[in-house]
């Protein structure tokens, strides 16, 4: 008997062992997941924006208004509409006009922007998602920008999302310099303009705007609800240029306007409205909405298709499987 439990114990021991190097490859995994660089630039823009409040200017808010205006539409409309969804027409040098904006918002290169939208749509709140609500509000907020491969994304493995994209020399310029586009536009204000308006022109003007669209991926995502899913938050809309009617924008992604009922405001889509009577671009009819007696299952989204996602120029209108809802 002796003998037996002695064999059966050095049996067991292997696989007593390998459990705790289990949770330590995956400790590795994340932290070679995590991006010093990132932090490094997500900390030092707070910084820059805590001292922004403490030299207030007058000034500098008026340019700090502006600018925010500029680069949030040109996120909305640019990156988001525009690049990602195709939901709208554009003369080039319009499209690279309010991509060049977006890039100023410092939220990353246009090519990279669009993969992890695109990857959000096809795998919303699921693993691949990069800022799944699932994971918590420090997560879908702030916590994914911190990682080179948030929740399972890999931008290699997903390439063919924004192959279209990166046949666009101009594009791919941005993609590669917008870090230093925003760093010589900051030390070109610094030197003409004064310490004050620089740092509201660009740390405090970035760090608001970079909010802005993180609640889009958090609170919109009903991170706070049992169930996370998207939800239209009214409020939201009106600082994130119509991007809080989350709802909406999932049910149809590749529309132009976030806005279905009376009421609701989309700010984004008043300027695409404008610049459409100027001639500059040039919206789709609007499209109605589709409805099914069936509602899909949550769990069904990772499967869910985008038709037309592989090019930025070709309009297509469908849900993206995900299951919207306005409340918890």
């Amino acid at each position: 008997m002796f003998a037996r439990l002695t064999s059966v114990s050095t049996t067991l021991v292997p696989a007593v062992q390998g459990k705790p190097r289990g949770r330590a490859s995956a400790r590795d995994r994340r932290r070679r997941s995590f991006s010093t660089r990132q932090a490094l630039i997500l900390g030092a823009t707070h910084l820059g924006a805590v001292v922004a409040f403490g030299v207030p200017t007058p000034a500098g808010a008026m340019i700090l208004l502006a600018a925010y205006l500029a680069t949030g539409l040109g996120i909305s409309l640019g990156y988001h509409r525009g690049l990602s969804h195709g939901a709208f027409r554009a003369r080039p040098w319009v499209m690279r006009g309010l991509c060049l904006l977006g890039a100023l918002a410092l939220q990353g290169g246009p090519i990279s922007w669009v993969g992890f939208h695109r990857a959000h749509h096809r795998f919303a709140d699921h693993h691949g998602d990069p800022h799944a609500a699932t994971r918590g509000f420090f997560w879908s907020h702030v916590g994914w920008a911190l990682h080179k491969a948030p929740n399972g994304y890999r931008r290699q493995k997903l390439r063919h999302l924004t192959l279209g994209l990166e046949r666009d020399p101009f594009l791919v310029w941005l993609e590669k310099r917008h870090l230093w586009l925003n760093l010589g536009l900051f030390s070109l204000t610094f030197v003409l303009a004064g310490a004050k308006l620089a740092l509201w022109a660009f740390p405090l003007r970035i760090v608001l705007l970079w909010h802005a669209t993180w609640l889009t991926n958090s609170i919109a995502h009903g991170v706070h609800c049992r169930v996370p899913r998207p939800r239209n938050v009214h409020w939201l809309a009106l600082i994130a240029f119509g991007e809080g009617l989350h709802a909406n924008h999932h049910e149809l992604p590749s529309h132009a306007s976030f806005a279905r009922a009376r009421g609701e405001l989309d700010p984004g889509y008043w300027a695409l409205a404008l610049l459409d009577k100027l001639g500059a671009v040039t919206l789709p009819k609007r499209a109605k909405a589709r409805t099914t007696s069936t509602p899909l299952p949550v769990a069904s989204t990772p499967g869910a298709s985008l038709k037309g996602e592989a090019s930025a120029a070709k309009v297509t209108i469908e849900s993206d499987g995900a299951l919207p809802a306005r409340h918890c």
